[in-house]
């Protein structure tokens, strides 16, 4: 079900929809022996030209979508960042056809560790002066965007699973010149009706189920009037947030926490999980580095971002898909679990971009072969150090 503030333009029709928000009803009965788990997902803007496969550079806990026609599947929540504090060159797309200054991505749950039924989920997607060359490769409009940003958060209220959403555009223009949301579609329209394409633009969209809701700030479809076939369609500031299982039972089981294991306070187990971690997973082997030196050791300024990249193959060579990753963070000697979403992707590669606020440190990356056990089938280290504007070493000061 979805729901959205729509102009459709076909031929000289125009639908115009309202928004509202969601509280799911209580889960369905087998759910309650499924997994308790807040999930979210927050995508800064993604782009399919022609029905391609979708570029999507900026995610917060999760994936990039490299599935044409599918919906990114929602990560278990945990709180992740993501994003370019300058976006001057296009995003992995034809040349002068989508580019930004900024964009991010950020999810967030609190506490990270402790009972579903009393953590709180964000979820948010954020682009800023946003331009789309239309139609794509083409010399015609340019539409343009100031801001356009979607938050998703869920809770529990009430002893039920509460999720919401909603959106921000701002600065709508065409070629430079300030629009309207009509004044845009209408000349969007005329700009590409020679060509026998039609438009339709949603904002403030959001898609709901029972279980979980997506917010977009903005989307845009174009498609040919002759064939129905797909030739552009972007979303910019898109946010998810959903649940699995009886979140916010007071009854609910424990994913088996086990406080100080290993030195690490919060590193769990899963009693529930079955099978190897990951697709190819059980016997594996973890290999990272810092991107843009690759090696273990990267010196850097502070508020400066840094990028870690990995791959991670089993014993026999080939890639484990689908793994879950411990990121532990080693300052002043204490070991503290961060939980990032990190997971390994097609071919088993591996990408974290740190925090831009970090401090010198060790961080940690573990393959467990599976999920039921706190044993480390593989572990590499990484060593960050970060300097002050004066080039002096930043450190955390110890706990009293």
């Amino acid at each position: 079900m979805a729901s959205a503030k729509t102009h459709l333009i076909v031929g000289a029709v125009a639908m115009t929809a309202g928004m509202a928000g969601i509280a799911p009803g209580a889960p369905a009965a087998s759910d309650s022996t499924a997994a308790q788990l807040w999930q979210c997902r927050g995508s800064a803007v993604w782009a399919s030209v022609t029905g391609f496969n979708r570029v999507e550079p900026l995610v917060a806990n999760g994936n990039p979508n490299t599935a044409n026609g599918k919906s990114p599947d929602r990560a278990q929540c945990a709180s992740a960042e993501a994003g370019l504090d300058n976006l001057g060159s296009p995003l992995g797309l034809p040349a002068d056809f989508l580019i930004a200054r900024t964009a991010s991505a950020t999810t967030t749950i609190s506490p990270e560790l402790g009972a579903s039924l009393s953590q709180k989920v964000d979820a948010t997607g954020k682009i800023e002066d946003l331009t789309l060359q239309l139609p794509p490769g083409g010399s015609g409009l340019v539409l343009g965007v100031g801001v356009a940003r979607s938050k998703a958060t869920a809770s529990c209220q009430g002893g039920r699973p509460v999720l919401a959403g909603t959106s921000e555009l701002t600065n709508l223009t065409i070629n430079g010149q300030p629009a309207t949301l009509d004044d845009a579609l209408k000349q969007l329209a005329d700009g590409l009706a020679p060509l026998h394409q039609l438009v339709a633009l949603k904002v403030d969209e959001q898609d709901k189920t029972a279980t979980s809701l997506t917010q977009r700030a903005l989307h845009l479809s174009i498609i040919n009037q002759d064939n129905q076939a797909p030739v552009l369609e972007v979303v910019a500031g898109e946010a998810k947030a959903g649940f699995t299982g009886a979140v916010c039972s007071a009854s609910q089981s424990s994913t088996g926490t086990s406080p100080g294991a290993l030195g690490v306070e919060g590193l769990s187990v899963n009693s529930a999980a079955k099978g190897p971690n990951g697709t190819n997973g059980g016997c594996g082997h973890i290999a990272m580095w810092f991107d843009r030196n690759r090696k273990h050791t990267f010196s850097t300024r502070f508020g400066t971002r840094a990028v870690t990249r990995g791959r991670l193959v089993n014993c026999k060579g080939k890639p484990i898909v689908g793994a879950r990753i411990d990121v532990i963070h080693v300052i002043n000697g204490h070991r503290h679990l961060v939980k990032t979403g990190l997971k390994s992707r097609g071919g088993g590669k591996l990408t974290l971009i740190l925090p831009m606020n970090l401090t010198t440190r060790t961080i940690e990356f573990d393959y467990r072969g599976t999920l039921r056990s706190l044993h480390v089938n593989s572990r590499v280290r990484l060593h960050l150090t970060v300097r002050d504007r004066h080039g002096r070493i930043m450190r955390t000061p110890p706990r009293r």
